[in-house]
């Protein structure tokens, strides 16, 4: 009868363990305790009980902007285009401009440098449709845009964990300067593994080898190398002789 009242519900009943007769334990007569009427104890169930995984989804599972930013770029492929190249004093309005004339320009993003705050000479610019993007990709490519010529080229799908080329703080602070003062002169640095940029182009970098300073002269061609690889740690002199006479 209880389990069909509370079928819902969990049911349980406590009894007695002492036993209903009395016992005798030397002179002393043990009286038991009455035996109590058997009374449910209902545990109540919530009716809806909470879901936790419905709680976790929503707090924890919610895409972020940078997730929907990259859903949005999967959702147009091949219209992403990127620009390298770039004069360092062009901006997003001027690229748009000149990407209009292909077609519809959907958006414009400049690449900045995180430490100095200044452009990286690069942009990625988004067209309407891929028919349009290799519009522009033909009509711009080599197109000279402040004495430069640009280089444009697919973006290759959305990269969230893009690495940009490394290039040591302080020797680019330096350059820039000379940049600005439109000076040159020699560039005492130590950092083997920076990144040659297009800014660096006419200038002189001493790169230390290990032992000494060598002098490097930049040059368009060296854009996109290391610095290390103009300024070796090892000098090949010839090969070791051998003694060993030839015998007829």
């Amino acid at each position: 009868m209880a389990t069909t009242a509370f079928s819902s519900s969990a049911v349980c009943f406590f009894t007695s363990s002492l036993p209903a007769s009395s016992t005798t334990q030397g002179s002393k007569t043990l009286t038991p305790f009455p035996i109590l009427p058997l009374k449910p104890c209902i545990l109540v169930a919530s009716a809806k009980p909470r879901s936790l995984r419905s709680n976790f989804v929503s707090n924890v599972l919610a895409p972020s902007d940078a997730d929907q930013d990259v859903e949005n770029v999967k959702s147009s492929p091949g219209c992403k285009l990127l620009v390298a190249n770039l004069s360092f004093g062009v901006d997003t309005s001027e690229l748009a401009s000149l990407f209009g004339q292909a077609g519809t320009v959907e958006s414009v993003d400049l690449i900045y440098d995180k430490e100095t705050g200044k452009s990286r000479g690069c942009a990625f610019v988004t067209m309407s449709t891929i028919e349009e993007a290799e519009a522009a990709t033909q009509q711009l490519k080599n197109h000279e845009l402040d004495g430069r010529a640009l280089r444009v080229s697919p973006a290759g799908g959305p990269r969230p964990q893009r690495r940009f080329p490394f290039v040591a703080s302080h020797l680019l602070v330096k350059i820039e300067k000379l940049n600005a003062k439109e000076e040159k002169e020699i560039v005492v640095t130590w950092s083997r593994a920076s990144t040659i940029l297009p800014t660096m182009i006419g200038h002189t970098i001493a790169v230390h080898n290990g032992r000494k300073h060598i002098p490097v002269f930049i040059t368009d061609r060296m854009v996109g190398h290391k610095l290390g690889e103009f300024a070796p740690t090892r000098t090949f002199g010839r090969h070791a002789r051998n003694d060993n006479k030839i015998r007829r």
